[in-house]
């Protein structure tokens, strides 16, 4: 369902007035029209690696009522799939969407090259207790393709949000396998989120743009 423009222009009103209003724009026109509704809002700057996260009703967002707005904060996120440490080795972008340079294993044994999610809103659809060792999270519902070490490529669909692991030195981990990686135990605060909100529940995650483009200086 597409949104329409009036309602783009209330919750860009809400938006205007929020609390976050001087953070990086997270929720851009282009993506507020493939959000069909819900009242678990999650949108991911891939730019400032933060993600937002509001727990709303939707009438209340689109006529800017904050009094139906019971949650709106941010955390901090790592979308990446290379670290630091790659880059480093091997000279790789860090926002590189494909880590070409190490391959990990699946749960059959399967080795593939860790993928960014792309580009768009998904809907969220499940809790899991542990994954991977890393915790609670919530399911992502997306499939994609992801080169495979052996050649070719394959849909995976085992994307989550959860928690990063925490290195020995105290820091979180600065990269993922795919998935949207919450640090310092912020994967709690968003499950309570998840439990909490009555509707449907969706993440969306942009390209990487400047978060905060400078206007051009007029000649």
């Amino acid at each position: 369902m597409k949104t329409h423009g009036w309602m783009l222009l209330a919750l860009g009103c809400w938006l205007a007035g929020s609390v976050y209003a001087a953070e990086p724009q997270i929720l851009e026109e282009v993506e507020l029209e493939s959000i069909e509704g819900g009242d678990m809002i999650l949108s991911v700057d891939r730019k400032s690696q933060k993600m937002t996260v509001l727990n709303a009703s939707r009438s209340a967002l689109l006529k800017g009522d904050k009094k139906g707005i019971w949650e709106d904060y941010q955390v901090n996120v790592t979308t990446k799939v290379v670290s630091n440490g790659d880059k480093a080795k091997f000279g790789i972008d860090r926002d590189s969407m494909v880590n070409y340079k190490r391959a990990v294993g699946d749960s059959k044994g399967t080795q593939y090259f860790p993928v960014q999610l792309p580009p768009s809103t998904y809907a969220l659809t499940g809790y899991q207790g542990d994954v991977g060792g890393m915790g609670q999270g919530i399911k992502i519902d997306a499939s994609v393709p992801t080169p495979l070490l052996a050649g070719g490529t394959a849909n995976y669909s085992d994307f989550f949000i959860h928690d990063t692991y925490v290195l020995p030195s105290g820091q979180n981990c600065d990269n993922t396998y795919g998935c949207i990686g919450t640090k310092n135990k912020d994967i709690d605060k968003v499950v309570k989120t998840y439990w909490i909100s009555g509707g449907d529940k969706t993440v969306t995650v942009n390209a990487y743009v400047d978060a905060n483009p400078k206007k051009a200086k007029k000649k």
